[in-house]
């Protein structure tokens, strides 16, 4: 599309970011050297490909996935020509189901492949660190290669008792299960913008997640849930564990985090994508007219 002589627009543009080394350290044989020859592969077409680099001087408006990438792209050109705007939008203005918090048990969930990438050891890893396990109920749906260890992983840290896997399940019970919980825990070592993280907000579940990747730009620090800084395998399982405790011991925070989701929900609906492609059209326009004069 780039060789016609007309105003170009690309994006969104995404998998430009390497996997960070603390996952890929926990990450099992295969999939570790998989990892690492991805994240080289990612580097050298990112910072070498005379290609995409062509692309990106010759496009009109560049949209990136994440901002993490939009910072990325415009260090590589060394001007402010990429923007960012995330991929998926809310269908509605969510509304806080009325049987939420029913009881006193925090009800915390994780959905996905059972998988390195997902990070899900991460998770109960996690789960093992807080301090009243008495207080909590978790639920981890999916399935994959990592399902009879993460089974076996469960037992031998004593946490059958608190801990849930379904396996995989039909779309509608998987909603069924969200829209039931008090927080939805992300920690994949690599996403653009997940789409259970649309979900949540749809159903008003306030999110702890990684604070990297989409997930980063979606939710809101202490508004909307809580984003979990990347530092070493043990500080993030523990400040995730520290998150957990916060929210069982204080349960009016989860009201208030469904409350602000209410709030924040409104940067996401259709209309606002609508103007934001507008205003992309417009600029595409804009720079493709000086280019040509």
């Amino acid at each position: 599309m780039h060789k016609f002589n007309k105003p170009f627009i690309w994006g969104p543009i995404g998998g430009i970011t390497r996997i960070k080394t603390v996952f890929i350290k926990k990450y099992n044989g295969f999939e570790k050297i998989k990892g690492v020859v991805k994240n080289v592969v990612n580097y050298l077409q990112f910072n070498f490909s005379r290609r995409i680099h062509h692309v990106f001087e010759r496009a009109d408006c560049l949209i990136a996935a994440t901002s993490e990438q939009k910072n990325m792209i415009n260090n590589l050109l060394k001007k402010d020509k990429c923007q960012y705007f995330p991929e998926n939008v809310l269908k509605h203005i969510p509304i806080i189901p009325k049987d939420s918090q029913k009881d006193r048990k925090l009800s915390v969930l994780w959905i996905g492949s059972l998988e390195c990438r997902k990070m899900p050891f991460l998770f109960i890893d996690a789960i093992r660190k807080t301090t009243h396990k008495e207080y909590l109920r978790c639920t981890m749906i999916g399935s994959g290669p990592l399902y009879d260890r993460i089974e076996k992983y469960i037992r031998k840290y004593n946490l059958s008792e608190i801990f849930s896997i379904t396996g995989q399940m039909p779309r509608d019970k998987v909603l069924m299960e969200l829209e039931k919980s008090d927080f939805l825990v992300i920690t994949s070592a690599v996403e653009a913008s997940t789409t259970i993280i649309w979900e949540a907000m749809e159903n008003c579940v306030p999110v702890i997640t990684l604070a990297h990747c989409g997930m980063n730009d979606i939710v809101s620090d202490n508004v909307t849930g809580f984003k979990i800084p990347i530092q070493s395998y043990d500080e993030i399982c523990s400040s995730i564990a520290e998150k957990i405790d916060l929210a069982a011991f204080t349960p009016s925070l989860v009201k208030v985090f469904k409350e602000n989701i209410i709030v924040e929900s409104k940067k996401y609906l259709p209309e606002v994508r609508i103007n934001f492609f507008e205003s992309c059209y417009q600029k595409a326009v804009q720079n493709f007219s000086e280019r040509n004069k």
